[in-house]
């Protein structure tokens, strides 16, 4: 029984030492028999019931055969002052140059260090020169962190502001119009003129995909494109108001003569966005170019009509003049971002926005002289954005 305790002992023992040495990214070492390599990733045995395992390429550093055969999946990088750049292993930097074997080659090659920029190397750091390879120096940089490029889930406030315009509004204007004499007979003359706009905020949630990867040739350079999927929740306010375009400009508020709330509306959407990246080389922060576009339908929302005009006294009760609606939004935007991403995951940007609403009132209003409920509305503006990404 010892003996063939000691027996299988020795078998195992045997088997670890003749057994390939399978090195992953993140430098966790396995020893098993390599069965093949494709182009999915590496197949080995991992012994016991299972006839054999797969890690994918994307994980994989090196494999070191038990007959001392070296295969690398993951390549150090030199790269040149005139742009070139070479993949392969560096096997040695001394004061005048660099010993390096090229990616499928054996065959070793001394470059000088005055033709090269810098090395990056399989494990994240990077070596640079100055030109004159006399005085070279060598910095070694902090291992760039995955950041936002890694990034699945984005949650957000967003607070948005502008202009509505379209046929509700041109319907607010004519009233306006039709009624300007009686505001200038009641309230003295004056250069009337009425505005509206709008307010609203919200959360939003994005689902993200890790970013589609670019090599990074400066400093400050485009390195991905990230896409996903952005669940919208907002809530927002428009107004109207009635000013004297003479004082406007110079006391804001106290111009507004008579003002209302227009309409009020909740509004679910969703749709994709995209972001272009550009990052150094630390991946400390990215700025990026963010741009979306979202479908969604209202909720809970309510119309009251010609608010300014009943605010001056010309309309009364007796006319109908609220009413609930709903409606569908189509809204894109596009603008500057920027993410924090070794010190706090923080993401903060600036869109401008455009909205386009096709609007269904649930009864005709009197206030507006006709027994029209279809109408549209499109909202131009800018929204402020600020998060956190995991």
């Amino acid at each position: 029984m010892k003996r063939a305790a000691i027996v299988a002992l020795l078998l195992s023992w045997t088997t670890m030492l003749l057994a390939d040495r399978i090195i992953l990214r993140d430098s966790t070492e396995i020893r098993a028999k390599v069965i093949q390599v494709t182009k999915r990733g590496v197949e080995y045995n991992p012994g016991g019931d299972k006839a054999f395992d797969v890690i994918p390429r994307d994980q994989l550093m090196k494999i070191v055969y038990d007959d001392g055969r070296e295969e690398r999946f993951v390549f150090d990088r030199i790269r040149f002052y005139d742009g070139k750049v070479l993949e392969g292993n560096v096997v040695e930097v001394d004061q005048g140059s660099v010993m390096f074997t090229q990616k499928n080659t054996a065959e070793k090659t001394s470059i000088p260090r005055e033709r090269i920029q810098s090395i990056s190397f399989s494990d994240g750091r990077e070596i640079f020169f100055q030109k004159d390879g006399s005085s070279a120096t060598e910095q070694e940089q902090v291992q760039r962190v995955p950041g936002f490029h890694k990034s699945i889930v984005r949650i957000a406030g967003v607070f948005g502001f502008g202009a509505p315009v379209g046929a509700i509004m041109d319907r607010e204007e004519d009233v306006f119009q039709a009624h300007l004499q009686y505001l200038v007979s009641t309230f003295g003359l004056r250069d009337y003129t009425t505005s509206h706009a709008f307010l609203n905020y919200g959360v939003d949630l994005d689902l993200l995909l890790p970013a589609f990867e670019f090599e990074q040739s400066s400093v400050f350079d485009f390195t991905g494109i990230k896409l996903g999927i952005r669940g919208r929740y907002i809530h927002t306010m428009t107004y109207s108001s009635i000013y004297d375009e003479h004082d406007y400009g110079y006391r804001y508020y106290d111009s507004d003569l008579f003002f209302g709330r227009l309409m009020t509306y909740d509004l679910w959407a969703v749709g994709p966005v995209c972001n272009f990246m550009f990052s150094p080389r630390s991946n400390n922060f990215n700025f990026m170019i963010n741009c979306y576009v979202l479908y969604g339908q209202t909720f809970d929302a309510t119309f009251t009509a010609v608010p300014t005009m009943r605010d001056a006294g010309v309309y009364y009760e007796r006319l109908s003049y609220r009413t609930k609606f709903s409606a569908y939004s189509i809204r894109a935007g596009l603008g500057p971002h920027f993410v924090l991403n070794r010190w706090l995951p923080v993401t903060i940007g600036i869109n401008a926005t455009y909205s386009m609403m096709r609007m269904t009132l649930n009864h005709y209003l009197n206030a507006y002289g006709d027994v029209n409920t279809a109408s549209y509305m499109h909202e131009w503006g800018a929204e402020l954005s600020l998060g956190l990404h995991f």
